[in-house]
């Protein structure tokens, strides 16, 4: 009977590690796990597939990152170890600059079931066009708050000169009049 219900428990862990491995193979983010001695444990395929995509910005291929250690990836990397050697420190926001992209980072705390820190997960996406529309938008609004101005502006000019204009008629009118009489 013992046994029964040892399989059992073991049957249903494997079928939530599948479970839970399958959502994180699916996932449409990407995502990144290093162990606590900073090497990189696991990356879904869809960091797989957006690091091709930057491969001429990296020191690996995309299909190399897998074993290697975080510090590949930063010119100082003390700081980032000084960060993900502590679980306290996390979870830590960054933007970071991979040549003429920008990277947006969330790095969270991974523990086990017994609250042991396991690692750093990290999720993270390109977001150099997003800035670009973003800084896009800001010049528009900008340019727009600019016009509105003008145009408020001349507006004002122009009521001030239809005023002009309303009564210099009314005073040639008055002398029109004036002089019928």
């Amino acid at each position: 009977m013992v046994t029964w219900s040892v399989i059992t428990e073991k049957l249903k862990l494997e079928a939530q590690t599948a479970q839970t491995m399958s959502m994180m193979e699916q996932a449409p983010i990407n995502v990144m796990f290093s162990s606590p001695d900073l090497r990189i444990q696991y990356m879904n395929p869809a960091s797989v597939n957006t690091l091709r995509t930057l491969e001429a910005l990296l020191p690996v291929k995309a299909d190399k990152v897998v074993g290697q250690h975080i510090d590949i990836f930063h010119k100082n990397p003390q700081l980032q170890r000084k960060i993900l050697s502590d679980p306290k420190n996390l979870p830590h926001h960054a933007q970071i600059q991979l040549g003429p992209e920008v990277l947006d980072l969330l790095v969270s705390p991974i523990y086990d079931n017994s609250r042991n820190y396991l690692g750093a997960m990290v999720t993270w996406s390109v977001i150099t066009e997003k800035l670009r529309m973003e800084k896009r938008e800001k010049e528009a609004a900008e340019s727009m708050r600019t016009v509105l101005e003008n145009v408020t502006e001349k507006s004002q000019t122009l009521a001030g000169a239809a005023e002009e204009l309303t009564l210099l008629s009314v005073d040639c009118y008055c002398q029109i009049l004036y002089m019928r009489d």
